[in-house]
């Protein structure tokens, strides 16, 4: 009689993926949600990971420091930060979806990116490092709502908006917020929490 196949628990539907043999650069992902159950990487991964997300670190602090755009109608103009927003919605009286905002374009991003940065040096470090399981769960919790591609979109198409009304000068800031994005795209397919929580677990040695 065949022995069972291993299975592996999804974390985002709690379904059973059939566990299969991945080469790398290959992933499986959960036949319900379409969830990446388990991804083969090369052994740099967390290295890279760790350098993406250090400067994803560095350009969220350029991100924020720097205007994204001067907007000028009728002889007035104003300089546009990424707070801008959410400043703005708290005078008009929107204080929920000025929450919103600050969680998805300052706060969720700011810890994706602290919380792989310091994962990443944990699973090189062997697990060395204190409360890199808290960490790692952090990072899960917010990598859906660290939106920092839409944020980048987003300005792209408020610029086009405001441009049929006023003069739109751009600032470093888009630049910034850009390589953000970038940084923040990379980290989805390097950093693999699946693989991090089996080497800080001391399930999967470093080689």
């Amino acid at each position: 009689m065949s022995l069972p196949s291993p299975h592996i628990l999804c974390d985002q539907c709690g379904s059973q993926v059939p566990e299969l043999e991945l080469q790398p650069g290959q992933s499986l992902r959960c036949g319900l949600c379409k969830s990446v159950v388990k991804r083969k990487r090369k052994t740099e991964s967390f290295q890279s990971a760790c350098a993406f997300g250090l400067a994803g670190m560095v350009f969220f602090a350029l991100a924020n420091i720097y205007p994204i755009m001067n907007f000028s109608v009728a002889g007035n103009t104003q300089s546009n930060e990424i707070v801008t927003g959410v400043k703005v919605l708290m005078t008009q009286g929107y204080g929920l979806i000025a929450g919103l905002v600050f969680f998805c374009a300052l706060l969720a991003p700011a810890v994706y990116f602290t919380g792989v940065t310091y994962v990443s040096l944990a699973c090189m470090a062997r697990g060395s490092l204190p409360f890199a399981l808290p960490f790692l769960n952090l990072v899960r919790r917010a990598e859906p709502w660290s939106l920092v591609p839409v944020l980048a979109a987003a300005c792209m198409v408020s610029a086009v908006k405001l441009d049929m009304i006023g003069v739109v000068d751009w600032q470093p800031g888009i630049g910034w917020i850009a390589l953000m994005a970038l940084c923040a795209l990379a980290l989805g397919s390097l950093f693999d929490p699946a693989e991090a929580e089996r080497r800080l677990a001391g399930k999967e040695t470093l080689p």
